[in-house]
């Protein structure tokens, strides 16, 4: 069974949603502060991360600092003045996207991919901005195929977005393998639709993580063929796969 297609995830798995957060939260804090609101650091993070979490709103789209997440925030710690609010989403989007930088060995790593392997992106959230996001971290040419919850009118993990992939890319299922973070969202899904996955399992062990740990721990219900840190291991993966199917 050759693999002939590698199928990505974009948060957690290509992109860091709690460090951009995390930088997001504390330029907007800077700017209430100015405005005179004086909020307790962490207790307020652990606010807007909860409300994010309990909202289930696309987390891409939590970058850009829009939509009624931000509104039940400001009404959380009674922020009510227009100006006082757009200065500070403004100041979050700006530190929140300043996170997203090329990472040279990852790219290395996707690009050596990208030789052998058709590359696809599946994520939930608007097909703009997984783009914007894929350009910043310097990656979205060495994918031919991007595919957005908003485009197919389903979110993972509904096996219906990965059977779409398997179809756009020509594959049986079982030459596609799934790489994500979540283990419900990424291989549940992936595994019902009947590709095959790999889970990598960051370690958050720094105080700013406390907060997204109903998310960082979920549990499937399904077991991916291999667990792994970070994408950097997934060549390792690939060729061990490949000599297990040579014998």
């Amino acid at each position: 069974m050759n693999i002939k297609a590698l199928c990505f995830d974009l948060d957690g798995t290509l992109m860091n949603l709690v460090e951009g957060v995390w930088l997001g939260f504390n330029a907007l804090l800077m700017q209430l502060k100015e405005a005179g609101v004086s909020l307790d650091a962490y207790t307020a993070y652990e606010t807007f991360v909860y409300i994010l979490l309990k909202s289930r709103i696309p987390h891409q789209d939590i970058y850009l600092g829009e939509g009624a997440h931000f509104d039940s925030f400001f009404r959380e710690i009674g922020i009510v003045n227009e100006k006082i609010r757009e200065v500070a989403i403004k100041a979050y989007r700006e530190a929140a996207l300043s996170a997203l930088q090329p990472n040279p060995s990852v790219i290395n790593v996707i690009k050596n991919l990208s030789r052998r392997y058709v590359l696809a992106l599946i994520a939930n959230g608007r097909r703009d901005r997984i783009k914007l996001y894929m350009t910043k971290l310097g990656l979205l040419s060495y994918f031919s195929t991007i595919v957005s919850s908003d485009e197919v009118g389903y979110e993972k993990p509904s096996p219906m977005i990965y059977e779409y992939v398997i179809e756009k890319l020509g594959c049986k299922p079982y030459e596609i393998i799934m790489i994500g973070d979540d283990p419900i969202s990424d291989i549940d899904g992936a595994n019902m639709a009947g590709m095959r996955t790999v889970l990598i399992r960051r370690s958050y062990d720094l105080e700013v993580s406390r907060p997204w740990r109903p998310l960082l721990e979920r549990r499937g219900k399904t077991k991916p063929m291999e667990v792994i840190k970070n994408v950097m291991e997934v060549p390792r993966v690939l060729r061990e796969t490949l000599r297990k199917e040579e014998r």
